[in-house]
């Protein structure tokens, strides 16, 4: 990325102990305002055991990634995943990621994880996560346990070619919220699933938007439907189920995103609003993003 300008910084750490217990992304945490004082982190893309083992995926799976992302309450301590009738501001990324990176990089396929990690498992995500950043985890697609932290998790047992994939993905995800402005603000929603729902929002803090999108996914799926456009001076926008490809829908979350002149999308506004037959509400529990389970 280098000989590239960016509006945002990007960072890029290599964080120690995190087997012993996470100490390197807990230092960084508490301590990054020393090395950026006006800074704040808007996001953390976790590249953990993305190699591709060359002993359990085949082709197609050498074409996919798992991300993990958790949920209000956080899952980390429950055997069971989340639902996507929930929101977080880390799902909030797992869609990105989902949009943009599969735009950019289309020969690899996203494979949610709707949680913070593998049971008993985690990572430098983590860190992140406990002080309310958002933090999600890619990993390659079937992991072998018995070779991790062993003699034999060497170079020889990786696929260059799936690692180059992986590194595209997280590249066009960061490069593309670097350039980006940041999420609309104060979002509020009102109305019903079956009828208008009108959404609001502030300004981003930075970046000029050409114009915003509003968008909305079933309670039943992840990921966004059609996009329906505000231009950049309009701070409200109604719009029916139908509006945003989703006629019949029981229920959605429904929330906007800022687009600058060259297209670079910020992250949607958090909290989405949940619609149903009698209103739109903020889900209990989505404002407590450090929550678990």
């Amino acid at each position: 990325m280098a000989g590239h300008s960016f509006d945002a910084t990007l960072v890029f750490a290599a964080f120690a102990g995190e087997e012993q217990g996470l100490f390197g992304s807990k230092a960084f945490v508490l301590n990054y305002h020393n090395y950026f004082p006006s800074g704040q982190i808007e996001a953390m893309l976790d590249c953990d055991i993305v190699g591709g083992d060359v002993s359990l995926n085949d082709n197609a799976s050498l074409h996919e990634f798992r991300l993990y992302s958790p949920g209000t309450p956080r899952e980390i301590f429950t055997s069971a995943d989340g639902t996507t009738d929930d929101t977080s501001p880390a799902r909030d990324i797992m869609r990105y990621v989902g949009y943009w990176a599969g735009g950019y990089v289309p020969q690899m396929t996203i494979v949610p994880k709707l949680r913070e990690d593998r049971y008993m498992r985690g990572g430098d995500h983590e860190s992140f996560l406990d002080m309310g950043i958002p933090g999600v985890r890619f990993i390659e697609t079937i992991e072998n346990f018995p070779r991790q932290h062993t003699p034999d998790d060497t170079v020889a047992n990786l696929t260059p070619a799936y690692l180059a994939r992986v590194t595209q993905v997280v590249v066009a995800t960061a490069a593309s919220l670097a350039r980006a402005p940041s999420a609309p603000q104060s979002i509020t929603a009102s109305g019903t699933a079956s009828g208008m729902v009108t959404v609001s929002w502030a300004a981003p803090m930075t970046g000029a938007p050409d114009h915003y999108v509003v968008a909305a996914r079933p309670v039943t799926e992840n990921f966004y439907r059609t996009r329906v456009t505000a231009p950049g001076a309009q701070l409200q926008k109604s719009v029916s189920a139908a509006d945003l490809g989703l006629a019949g829908a029981p229920a959605f979350f429904i929330t906007v995103a800022a687009v600058d002149a060259a297209g670079h999308e910020s992250l949607p506004a958090y909290p989405e609003y949940r619609c149903d037959a009698q209103s739109c509400v903020v889900q209990p529990g989505s404002l407590n993003v450090t929550a678990s389970q």
